[in-house]
């Protein structure tokens, strides 16, 4: 019969083979994973000014997290895709995308751009779920990022809003944003705090978790639409806001297009429609045109609940749409309930959809000029001093 030290060297030895085998499995998952993470795209960061470090690290680790194999985020048109650009370079991809494109119908080449934007989007929305909410509760929506392909690596872009601290608090505001004439002075447009938080509650009220939301916030403070300076109440300075609704393939175009402007009233030849996105009132503050609030349409305040309260409406039919203009969040999932309002508003005298007067592109080019004459001055004064 085995000694007790037989036993004990025999037990120590299938504890050892045991462990060996565990290594050896968990060494073989990991090549497997760093063979597959090969077939894709790496990320890379690329250099900020105006990004929290600690945001940018955090948005690298989620990026590092994506599984190009989840099909709860991708199909097998993403994982072809993203697998082209790492083996041939996104601009290889594209030309050869576009060439396949020519025989097709003239509009190919936007349900190609409109595939690749949904492909991009997809990419974006699995970063987006890997950020911790500490991060998001912290650093966002002041704080964004975007992906962009570029050769064979995609590009991290990490950006934030400028805060200045005033003694009415922080006014934010990004490198981009317009200037507006008052008093014969150019002032740089700013956001409160307050602004802020009532834009996300009305445009985008489920941002922490949909990434395309986070980015309706960014185009509004960002990269602020197109806007037309007015006056509240006659006496109040203020500016009114107008997002622009996208290509044809859109749902936000099928719904102030179609449901609203009437597609007879589309020219499918002239500039992008446009819809009215709200108000917000104007606070002069030293350099800075700060927006102290948000209104949508239909809001107190706003011209559109003055022609509301003052309609020939029946009392029961003018208090339910005074209540829907006051509490109803611009959700385009929920269209069917907000459309008969603003249908109400475009057809009694405030027109809440329009022809774009001018292209967007247009308009932000004329921007980034304006900002490098007002900018240029400043920084060739500081050139000289140093």
């Amino acid at each position: 019969m085995p000694g007790t030290k037989f036993v004990k060297r025999q037990k120590k030895k299938k504890e050892k083979q045991l462990k060996r085998r565990k290594r050896q499995k968990q060494e073989a998952v990991h090549k497997a994973q760093r063979q597959r993470a090969c077939r894709f795209p790496k990320f890379v960061v690329e250099p900020t000014l105006t990004a929290d470090p600690e945001f940018i690290d955090a948005v690298y680790a989620a990026a590092r997290k994506v599984n190009f194999y989840d099909c709860n985020n991708f199909d097998d048109f993403d994982r072809e895709f993203w697998e082209a650009i790492a083996t041939m370079g996104f601009q290889y991809v594209k030309h050869v995308w576009r060439k396949a494109g020519r025989p097709f119908a003239a509009t190919s080449k936007n349900k190609l751009d409109c595939l690749y934007a949904v492909t991009q989007t997809k990419l974006a929305e699995a970063v987006y779920s890997q950020i911790p909410a500490s991060i998001k509760d912290r650093f966002m929506p002041h704080h964004h990022f975007i992906i962009e392909p570029r050769d064979k690596v995609l590009q991290l872009h990490c950006h934030g809003l400028m805060t200045k601290p005033t003694s009415r608090g922080n006014i934010h505001f990004s490198l981009q944003t317009p200037f507006l004439e008052s008093d014969a002075e150019k002032r740089a447009l700013g956001f409160t705090t307050h602004a802020l938080e009532r834009i996300c509650e009305r445009i985008a009220p489920k941002w922490k978790i949909e990434f395309v939301q986070l980015m309706d916030f960014v185009r509004f403070v960002v990269d602020v639409p197109p806007f037309e300076t007015t006056h509240l109440h006659g006496v109040q300075p203020a500016i009114v806001l107008f997002a622009v609704c996208g290509n044809p393939h859109t749902t936000v175009h099928g719904i102030y297009v179609n449901e609203i402007l009437g597609r007879q009233n589309f020219d499918v030849h002239g500039n992008e429609p446009e819809y009215r996105l709200g108000y917000c009132p104007i606070e002069i503050d030293g350099p800075f045109a700060v927006a102290k609030t948000f209104l949508p349409p239909g809001y107190k305040g706003t011209p559109e609940y003055d022609l509301l309260h003052g309609s020939g409406l029946g009392s029961s039919e003018k208090t339910r749409l005074l209540s829907l203009a006051k509490n109803h969040v611009r959700d385009h999932d929920q269209a069917e309930e907000w459309i008969p309002l603003v249908k109400w508003f475009h057809e009694n005298g405030i027109p809440q959809v329009r022809q774009g007067v001018q292209s967007y592109d247009e308009i932000l080019e004329m921007r980034l000029d304006e900002t490098r004459k007002v900018f240029e001055p400043i920084v060739k004064r500081f050139s000289e001093s140093v």
